[in-house]
């Protein structure tokens, strides 16, 4: 009769499970976060993470689905109150996705500085559905039949910042927005030498600059942020921590001097 009951005992739970991912948050800070939402009770906590995306699990175990649902909205809540617009979606979201999503709400449009950046990119967008609707798949840009040759950065904006690297790569973004028409342009620079990897997103007027941290998958990691910087935009939400943003033509941020230098590529 005793285990008769414990296998009633056990049909009449229910578990249920959260997962909440976020882009754009140091993991210390959701660390600690997490920590004082144990502190307050939330159960079956855990945090994952890749290239600098986290996700938040909760696992909860209730007498009943209904309980369930409850406490995992509960959580819900919380989490999406104390990260705010770092959180970009629940369960199997993809951050591209996300990003595609936002971007073909607003109506607004981007497009790759050069093909390096729009590889890169399009690796992660190809077979979604609303790609094709935010993203020109370099067809106005860099594989134009004759604008494609004009995507240089001006020489004026080279003279008057010679020893810069980020002005060469907003030079090329602006002159892409101006071909294409569309909102925002966007480029990615690998790490040389002292030089860390940067990836930015060029608008009419303001540039949005993030350098990033060593990685064993930088192509990953700056698609990260390419999109989690456009999605952001698209939807008027604060950038993420670590980025930074300067009048188009105006000085750019100086970017920091890698303590290991990156060996080129052959």
């Amino acid at each position: 009769m005793k285990e008769k009951g414990n296998e009633v005992e056990a049909m009449a739970q229910a578990n249920r499970m959260l997962a909440l991912r976020l882009f754009g948050v140091p993991q210390a800070k959701a660390q600690a976060v997490l920590k004082a939402a144990a502190a307050q009770g939330c159960p079956g906590l855990r945090l994952l993470s890749r290239e600098e995306e986290l996700v938040v699990c909760v696992n909860v175990r209730a007498e009943s689905e209904a309980e369930a649902s409850r406490i995992c909205k509960q959580w819900n809540e919380y989490f999406r109150e104390q990260f705010g617009p770092a959180v970009f979606g629940e369960g199997d979201t993809e951050l591209a996705k996300a990003a595609l999503t936002g971007l073909a709400k607003k109506h607004k449009l981007f497009v790759a500085a050069d093909e390096t950046t729009g590889h890169l990119l399009e690796a992660r967008i190809r077979g979604e559905q609303e790609a094709a609707a935010v993203y020109d798949f370099g067809d106005h840009s860099y594989r134009h039949p004759t604008k494609a040759d004009r995507l240089a950065p001006p020489r004026a904006l080279l003279n008057k910042y010679p020893d810069c690297p980020v002005q060469p790569a907003a030079g090329r973004a602006h002159q892409a927005l101006a071909l294409s028409g569309a909102d925002w342009a966007v480029s990615y620079q690998p790490a040389q030498g002292v030089q860390p990897g940067f990836v930015l997103v060029c608008g009419a007027k303001m540039v949005y600059l993030h350098v990033l941290a060593p990685s064993a998958q930088p192509g990953m990691l700056a698609a990260n942020w390419i999109f989690d910087m456009l999605r952001r935009l698209a939807l008027g939400l604060e950038t993420a921590e670590g980025v930074q943003s300067f009048a188009y033509g105006k000085p750019a941020p100086v970017l920091p001097v890698l303590q290991t230098p990156v060996p080129p590529k052959t």
